[in-house]
């Protein structure tokens, strides 16, 4: 018990080294317009929660906020407004 205690620590900035890698690469990918615009033709419209809340400012627009929890707009839909 008390060597798992000890080893908290270090566990935790694994985690956090590795998080701060997959925020950078997603932060990359969204940066991208080709990424952006494949996946909106690919209707992929969400993230998950705990990865949208990585990100300030992506560039799906606002009815991908991954708060909502309604139904989102598809790619028609949000072309037709």
């Amino acid at each position: 018990m008390l060597r798992r205690t000890l080893e908290l620590p270090a566990r935790a900035a694994w985690a956090k080294r590795h998080l701060d890698a997959v925020t950078s690469v997603m932060t990359t990918l969204f940066a991208d317009d080709n990424f952006v615009t494949l996946l909106r033709a690919e209707s992929i419209l969400t993230l998950p929660k705990c990865l949208a809340s990585a990100f300030t400012n992506l560039p799906l627009g606002k009815e991908h906020e991954p708060t909502k929890h309604s139904k989102t707009k598809t790619t028609a839909q949000t072309e037709n407004s």
